[in-house]
């Protein structure tokens, strides 16, 4: 029964350091580094240093005292101090190589974070546990152990790939100076490293778990019931609560925070009852104060169209969609434009959704989907018109569209962009919009 509540107070005292290292920064893609995140975050290595010592080789709780005595259990302090050391030494190191890497947008990169997450607390470990009771001295548990470590990592490197495709794909798409691009890569950026949080966290956690199996040495810990094990976990927790505090109160700005704020509008057709728009949009940035998500490591803003009691149309968007729409009139930024097509109403709700009004019924498009939608004159006549008008939304989204049911109207356009031919609003709109021509001309060879 020691060996297990010795387990679960190592394991509380790890998730909460490796969760007070997210909150201070080590795990962030970008942001502010001060003297004082420095001292905090090298603090932090020094705790999770001092678990390693304690666990893996004096044999202890985080409430067991240290015994300076040799003897089979116990090491001299000297021997326990150097380790100590060289815990924090590399500690320090593997996060100069996770900041560098995760610095730059690159496949390798992913998979090298992925790596490092995995073999460093092994690093760690090796050098804080005594050999005789190292894990690998039990071949079963040490082969289940690389089991999983090998599962672990091939679900992250998976997850990485995933991570590059989406960014390779979006760069294929916008230009370097693209907002939306440049928003998307840091919402990228700060979910790779939640998963390396993750790795990491995982990989110490099973560290400590089959450490406690292999080794057949008893805990050396203060006596105690299971009651008193709870407590010394409140107390971990709450220890961990108070360094937040600490942390918030002299540098408030390196503080990971979590909002969000939500917003709502109703509007009026011309016909028909009116639509009610929705938001809500959540982020993560550093330090306390207004929501702000231009320079958030984190943004995901959720949009609902939903008219009357129907049921509502979810938009998932990352703040910082371009909406350009060059109509006769000129260039529109709204987020909802209004045309007419013959005596129907269509609206356009920002790049995402094409609403039509006609003979008193209201469809809504979502401009992904529309290869799959069943085919409608109006919609076909909108598309039609806002391509002739250089809306090149309207070519990407609705090419595969018109070419199952107006392919005579959008054939001179594929010929034109195919070789990379565009004219005067047409590059005026990939302009304004940070798309990249060869993305329009990829699209059109595909027919």
């Amino acid at each position: 029964m020691s060996k297990i509540r010795s387990v679960i107070e190592n394991i509380i005292l790890a998730i909460s350091l490796k969760t007070l290292l997210v909150l201070c920064g080590y795990y962030h893609c970008s942001g502010a580094v001060s003297v004082w995140s420095i001292i905090y975050e090298i603090f932090l290595f020094a705790l999770l240093a001092l678990l390693y010592v304690l666990y893996f080789s004096a044999n202890r709780t985080p409430f067991g005292k240290i015994s300076t005595k040799k003897s089979e259990s116990v090491q001299p302090m000297r021997r326990t101090q150097i380790r100590f050391w060289l815990i924090l030494l590399f500690e320090i190191f593997f996060e100069i190589l996770m900041q560098f890497c995760r610095s730059m947008p690159s496949v390798w990169t992913y998979a090298a974070s992925v790596m490092m997450c995995l073999i460093g607390p092994c690093v760690l470990y090796a050098v804080a546990v005594r050999k005789e009771f190292a894990i690998w001295q039990n071949r079963a548990y040490f082969t289940k152990m690389i089991s999983m470590f090998a599962l672990i990592g091939a679900i992250g490197l998976g997850y990485g790939a995933h991570l590059w495709k989406q960014y390779e794909s979006l760069s294929l798409q916008y230009t370097e100076n693209s907002a939306y691009l440049l928003r998307s890569l840091e919402n990228l950026r700060f979910i790779n490293g939640v998963t390396l949080f993750l790795i990491e966290t995982l990989a110490l956690l099973l560290l400590i778990g089959f450490h406690a199996v292999a080794d057949p040495r008893q805990i050396r810990q203060e006596k105690g019931t299971g009651f008193s094990a709870f407590i010394r976990c409140d107390l971990l927790i709450a220890a961990a609560v108070c360094l937040c505090a600490v942390n918030m109160g002299i540098a408030p700005q390196n503080v990971l925070v979590m909002s969000e704020a939500q917003t709502s509008k109703q509007i009026h057709h011309e016909v028909g009852s009116g639509w009610n728009i929705s938001s809500q949009t959540w982020v993560a940035q550093q330090g306390l104060g207004d929501l702000d998500a231009d320079s958030a490591y984190y943004c995901r803003r959720t949009v609902q169209l939903q008219k009357g009691n129907a049921a509502s149309t979810t938009f998932e968007l990352n703040g910082a969609e371009p909406q350009y729409f060059i109509l006769e009139d000129g260039e529109h930024t709204e987020s909802e434009v209004q045309l007419s097509v013959g005596d129907s109403q269509v609206y356009l709700y920002g790049y995402y959704a094409i609403g039509i009004f006609e003979n008193g019924n209201y469809t809504l498009y979502k401009t992904e989907d529309l290869d799959m939608s069943t085919p409608n004159p109006i919609l076909t006549s909108v598309l039609v018109e806002l391509i002739e008008q250089g809306n090149l939304y309207a070519f990407a989204a609705g090419s595969e569209y018109l070419m199952n049911h107006a392919p005579s109207a959008i054939q001179p356009y594929l010929e034109r962009y195919a070789a990379g031919e565009f004219n005067a609003k047409e590059q005026a709109w990939l302009d304004a919009a940070a798309w990249r021509g060869e993305y329009i001309s990829h699209i059109a060879r595909q027919y």
